[in-house]
């Protein structure tokens, strides 16, 4: 049973990379830069809101899951929640969302984003660089102190 469930999230995996990809150079094949033309960025904003949306919920459940196997690695469990908000909370407080009015239609003189938009993808940035950061430092730490035993 194991062997199946794992081979189902291993093809399911796979075939939201390829849908992804055939996405991507869908995006960048039919985008016009000299007029702001995007025929297939609605799709993939959609589709990155579906992986976010199957991302949220495996996570949930792998959440409900440990809780319910190991009720004792509650505390580990909420350690980490406590952490990643705290990560979401410097990636909020360092991003400003005042670069919005650089994103404009250069044909129609409309603006692309609005500053909420634009303050949270600079959050998804910056909170992308912190958690790179920390791993790469987890690495070297790790490397560091195997070297020295």
């Amino acid at each position: 049973m194991n062997n199946t469930l794992n081979l189902g999230v291993v093809i399911f995996t796979r075939a939201l990379m390829i849908v992804g990809a055939i996405l991507c150079v869908l995006v960048m094949v039919t985008s016009d830069e000299t007029t702001f033309s995007y025929p297939w960025v609605g799709s993939f904003i959609t589709y990155a809101l579906v992986l976010l949306a199957v991302a949220s919920f495996s996570w949930i459940a792998t959440f409900i899951t440990a809780i319910i196997s190991n009720p004792a690695k509650i505390k580990s469990i909420l350690i980490w929640i406590v952490g990643l908000g705290l990560v979401f909370g410097i990636g909020y407080a360092l991003s400003t969302g005042d670069d919005y009015q650089r994103y404009i239609n250069k044909t129609t003189e409309e603006l692309l984003v609005d500053e909420v938009t634009a303050h949270l993808s600079g959050t998804g940035i910056i909170m992308f660089y912190v958690l790179l950061g920390g791993a790469v430092l987890s690495i070297v730490f790790s490397s560091v102190t195997r070297f020295i035993r």
